[in-house]
């Protein structure tokens, strides 16, 4: 079953979100066909897009991202609402940046964000976007695993966000986690290879 927990950590001064979406992801690449570069792309699309929407207050909010090519030649949308209803698609090659985040709260006029970033990977667009257009310090860290016939084993991530007048220790606490958790996905990669 796919989960979203979330806590506040290092004394309260640092929001954590563990998110395993392998689930959605398996379900997205069936509907649609994908093959592994497209799974990943759109499994960091939804799994970045359940966070945001989870984090909405009114029953009525939604969330939209979408990922552009730098050359034209693909994009990819994910939309998501408050209850986690999911929906998106992945159109050609695509792997390049974060063209817009439109985040509707359910109060009033619809947040319109937008980034570059020269990365293929969709955590670090989700720190730029945050820390660009939000000015909210984040990091991220999305992983996946996939067996030899390019079915996903494991799809999921961490985000935490530095909440206002965080200390220098919470900071470094915080980092540190962030690189235990990726050392952690590495290892558990490896091992899935080796028992294959």
């Amino acid at each position: 079953m796919d989960k979203i927990l979330r806590a506040l950590i290092c004394g309260g001064q640092v929001s954590l979100a563990v998110l395993q979406t392998t689930r959605l992801v398996n379900r997205a690449a069936e509907i649609h066909k994908l093959d592994q570069s497209a799974v990943k792309l759109l499994g960091g699309l939804l799994t970045c897009g359940a966070y945001l929407a989870s984090s909405l207050k009114e029953v009525s909010g939604a969330v939209s991202l979408t990922v552009k090519a730098k050359n034209g030649d693909g994009a990819a949308s994910v939309s998501v609402d408050k209850q986690l209803h999911v929906r998106g698609y992945v159109d050609g090659a695509c792997n390049s940046s974060l063209k817009g985040v439109v985040r509707e709260d359910g109060f009033s006029q619809p947040f319109v964000g937008a980034c570059e970033a020269d990365s293929d990977e969709v955590s670090d667009l989700l720190e730029i976007y945050f820390g660009q257009s939000e000015q909210i310090p984040t990091a991220a860290a999305f992983k996946s695993s996939f067996d030899a016939s390019g079915k996903c084993l494991y799809y999921g991530g961490a985000v935490m966000q530095l909440l206002p007048d965080a200390s220098d220790s919470a900071i470094c606490k915080a980092a540190e986690l962030l690189e235990s958790y990726k050392r952690g996905a590495e290892e558990i990669e490896e091992a899935e290879v080796i028992f294959e």
